[in-house]
């Protein structure tokens, strides 16, 4: 899970096949006929796994010159303001300006973007594919240094391992949002709270709850937990 500091923005989780499809639509590269094609002609989960599969696998990615036209069009759409998500291609040109030719931003079409004001959280559940673009924030990780990667990092990368731990099922991401008025929960210690709001994430230990403040503080809650 991350929260954010300043404006934050993300990719986070799969879209639905038809709403990859819709980003995708008016490119005419050779790469994004060939993700289109595929997911006009299996518009599900597996569609998705195949397409994502073939931009980041070794056998089968994009080279950086396909990468390169694709940014290119992507780039002519954005300023010509007719795209279909300008905030999808916003991020894609920020990605290919920090690593060019990287078949991630091609696959981060298929993603949900995401933008978080400050006070705000992304819920990130394991086999969820993503990715921070810009901003400032706060990663809260269970105890696990198992971070698996596709692309866009300068880290080591793990295609295979990561391809077999993916969630596939699109969907909008877990994000949570900064309340809006001010209410001071229960006091089971003498902590001083301002705005708060709690949530229990899925994955969560038992006595942890996080709860997202008017101040951009994170602490642990008492809760039952899953």
């Amino acid at each position: 899970m991350v929260l954010a500091l300043t404006r934050f923005q993300a990719v986070a989780g799969f879209r639905a096949p038809r709403r990859a499809v819709e980003v995708l639509a008016g490119l005419d590269s050779a790469l994004a006929r060939r993700m289109r094609r595929t997911l006009r002609l299996n518009p599900t989960r597996y569609g998705i796994r195949q397409v994502f599969s073939d931009v980041v696998s070794a056998a089968t990615r994009p080279s950086p010159q396909e990468i390169d036209e694709l940014v290119t069009e992507i780039t002519a759409r954005f300023e010509a303001g007719t795209s279909p998500s300008l905030r999808v291609d916003s991020n894609v040109l920020k990605m290919a300006g920090t690593f060019p030719g990287d078949p991630g931003i091609a696959a981060a079409l298929l993603l949900n973007p995401v933008t978080l004001q400050p006070g705000e959280a992304l819920f990130v559940p394991a086999g969820s594919i993503h990715a921070y673009i810009s901003g400032l924030g706060v990663e809260v990780m269970a105890s696990s240094d198992n971070v698996l990667r596709a692309g866009l990092t300068a880290k080591h990368i793990d295609v295979p391992e990561m391809l077999a731990c993916v969630d596939y099922a699109g969907g909008a991401p877990g994000a949570r949002r900064r309340p809006s008025t001010s209410r001071a929960p229960p006091a089971p210690t003498t902590r001083r709270w301002t705005t708060s709001s709690s949530w229990s994430p899925p994955w969560w230990p038992p006595t942890d709850v996080c709860r997202s403040l008017g101040a951009a503080r994170v602490s642990s809650w008492p809760s039952k937990g899953p």
